[in-house]
């Protein structure tokens, strides 16, 4: 199960179009719903910069992201046999 928010969509720009509410799912569960449907990298983008929702994470009035999701590309961490066949391993919702 994925876990999340209903949220009230508005005319304001960068709202969802046509669509009068959204969900708005925990990173935990976007992770694995990714993951889920094929995806086996996420990885959160900063670069390019938006400013205004750089000032707005910062103070905690938003919390707007931008992944990037690559399937069929699996990538291994070097730099701890730990992580080793840990693929499949579900994100937790709370750490």
């Amino acid at each position: 199960a994925y876990r999340g928010s209903l949220y009230r969509e508005d005319e304001t720009v960068w709202a969802s179009i046509g669509n009068p509410k959204s969900v708005w799912l925990t990173r935990p569960s976007l992770y694995n719903l990714l993951v889920d449907v094929g995806f086996t990298s996420v990885y959160e983008c900063h670069q390019p910069i938006v400013p205004k929702f750089e000032r707005m994470r910062n103070r905690q009035e938003a919390d707007r992201a931008t992944f990037v999701a690559i399937n069929n590309c699996p990538v291994r961490l070097k730099s701890t046999p730990l992580l080793d066949n840990r693929a499949n391993d579900r994100f937790p919702e709370m750490l």
